[in-house]
């Protein structure tokens, strides 16, 4: 089956899609049938569409069914973002077919790893070769890091997000639909989870589970459940991973299958912030090494601030000028 088609089947199905589509199902019928609009889809020469209130339906989910194609964004402004059903008849259709199963996933087929990932990386030599197997398994490998937040697992999770189809979500706020609607939209094969232990939601742990024992998605629909495949590989990251339940820990091998940082020394740090700039950022190399001291003087050791002052400054000059406003104002 066409892929659009089978997500508009699945959406209409769905407990939460479902009527979000026929409120806008409807929202567009009663318009077309007081002659609000013309078969072209233009009012007065203007192309028509309506905005998120008009349908009391939240923005949110209006994203997600832009991003599959099930809506259209007509004009989009500052203020004003405007939508249209893309295919109100196969929407209409929808409600009356019934979901076929989805295929296997057809994207799983092996991604290249670049040959340069983790190239700022300082070290963690036998790390980097585990990272590299577990990319290169067949069947998908799941990896937890542990340490603090100036450490390098948030190096290998920033190198991690340069592969083709890599998803980061934050535990605490991976999506506010949740992580089932995260994972059918983006289908990623590689999911980066940052700061997994702040995960409060229970549906969230148990799609997470799912996911990573049996390669699959389940959404209810309708009080019965639509699986869809998907080959991920998980890789996560929290700064205390002692509270995570057994039965998460045990999909990553257990208590002692976790790998484990310490904190960056002062000079680690500036050695690995400048090796980061120069390489991912194409900073010069002394300057690099500036804004890896600026940082720390900061009382930082986090390298996403490192590259947000080289982002901001030209020069030593506006470097010492972003550092004291942020200084001041800390």
């Amino acid at each position: 089956m066409d892929p659009f088609l089978q997500d508009i089947l699945e959406l209409a199905h769905s407990e939460t899609y479902g009527p979000i589509l026929t409120k806008i199902l409807a929202y567009e019928d009663d318009v077309t049938a007081k002659g609000g609009w013309h078969a072209d889809g233009t009012i007065d020469g203007k192309p028509w569409g309506w905005e998120w209130f008009e349908v009391n339906v939240a923005p949110g989910y209006l994203t997600r069914l832009a991003h599959v194609g099930v809506v259209s964004i007509v004009m989009k402004s500052n203020k004003h973002t405007t939508y249209r059903l893309t295919d109100p008849e196969a929407v209409r259709k929808a409600f009356r077919d019934e979901i076929p199963q989805r295929s296997p996933d057809t994207e799983a087929d092996a991604i290249p790893i670049p040959p340069d990932l983790f190239a700022p990386l300082i070290g963690y030599d036998d790390v980097k070769d585990l990272f590299r197997m577990a990319l290169s398994a067949d069947k998908p490998v799941h990896v937890l890091l542990e340490g603090p937040p100036a450490s390098a697992k948030t190096l290998f999770l920033m190198e991690m997000g340069r592969l083709p189809r890599a998803v980061v979500a934050l535990g605490g706020t991976s999506t506010k639909a949740g992580l089932t609607d995260l994972l059918l939209t983006y289908r990623p094969r590689y999911l980066l989870l940052d700061e997994i232990e702040t995960i409060d939601n229970g549906r969230d742990y148990a799609a997470l589970l799912h996911l990573m024992e049996n390669q699959e998605v389940v959404e209810t629909k309708f009080r019965r459940h639509a699986r869809t495949p998907l080959t991920t590989w998980v890789f996560a990251a929290g700064n205390d991973v002692k509270k995570l339940p057994l039965a998460l820990l045990s999909r990553f091998g257990g208590p002692r299958g976790v790998i484990r940082f310490r904190e960056y020394t002062s000079a680690e740090f500036v050695n690995v912030a400048s090796a980061v700039l120069a390489t991912r950022e194409a900073v010069p190399a002394d300057f690099a090494r500036k804004v890896g001291t600026a940082t720390l003087e900061l009382g930082s050791k986090d390298v996403r601030l490192a590259v947000r002052l080289a982002r901001m400054s030209r020069d030593e000059t506006t470097l010492a000028r972003v550092a004291e406003t942020m200084r001041r104002r800390r």
